[in-house]
């Protein structure tokens, strides 16, 4: 394990937008470092860390990545792959958009996060990508919590999946999302879905605490659900989700095999 790494006020630019690895700055396996004010553009992937961490940083303090200024083709700020005794990372206060002419961006994607291992997100602003941010695979110990970000012009704002993050089969999964703002999704404020190609029955669930979804593009909904194992639930005495002009609240689908059950 290291740590004390700093990573800092660097322009990063044109890293393989199209193919290949093309990431910014990448740190993993207990390789702990604040990733700070950093100008990115043009890079398939802004930021990818935090991966293979299972020990614990030296005085268990977070790691930061904030303040960076990511356009990606692919994924700005991805945190993949942590466990054990892992410290979070803390990721606020970035900005990210996409480069002109990809598909398939996430401007946050978290992924595998497992046992007691846990992240913070909050304070971000993503606009234009295909998913605000991207969940897949996290079996943590206890619901994974996300917090208040800014998700503009995205299909999506909220993604959360059992199968497309990674395209292959994740485990049971569940988060809470303590507020933020969705503003003009085309598809989507939140969708959550169980994709018919996974194969081991792994349930996605989100909690909605606090969120504010607005938008009127035609068809949009503010909640989509697709397949038997995705759920979405509220909680609480006080209004836990704000919906203003959406065309459609909430859409429950089938994933061409089976439907949504019971929402609550």
């Amino acid at each position: 394990m290291t740590s004390g790494n700093v990573i800092h006020d660097n322009k990063i630019d044109n890293i393989s937008p199209a193919a290949g690895f093309g990431i910014g700055v990448y740190t993993g396996n207990n390789t702990y470092a604040d990733i700070t004010n950093n100008h990115m553009t043009n890079v398939r992937k802004g930021i990818q860390g935090g991966e293979n961490n299972y020990l614990a940083n030296t005085g268990n303090v977070n790691p930061v990545w904030s303040g960076n200024v990511i356009q990606s083709f692919k994924i700005g700020i991805w945190n993949n792959l942590a466990y054990g005794s892992a410290t979070p990372v803390s990721i606020t206060g970035n900005t990210v958009t996409s480069v002109s002419g990809s598909t398939i961006t996430s401007g946050i994607e978290i992924s595998s996060i497992g046992q007691t291992a846990s992240v913070l997100v909050s304070n971000n602003t993503v606009t234009g990508a295909m998913a605000g941010i991207n969940l897949w695979n996290n079996p943590a110990t206890t619901p994974l919590a996300i917090g208040a970000n800014t998700f503009i012009n995205c299909d999506y704002g909220v993604f959360a999946n059992n199968y497309d993050g990674y395209n292959s089969n994740a485990d049971h999964s569940s988060y809470i999302l303590n507020g933020g703002t969705i503003t003009n999704p085309l598809l989507a404020g939140i969708y959550v879905k169980d994709n018919s190609l996974n194969t081991n029955n792994a349930t996605v669930a989100v909690n909605v605490s606090g969120t504010s979804i607005s938008g009127s593009a035609a068809g949009l909904a503010a909640f989509l659900v697709e397949g038997k194992d995705a759920s979405i639930s509220f909680s609480g005495t006080t209004p836990q989700a704000t919906v203003t002009s959406a065309p459609k609240y909430f859409v429950l689908r089938t994933n061409g095999i089976d439907v949504p059950g019971r929402q609550h």
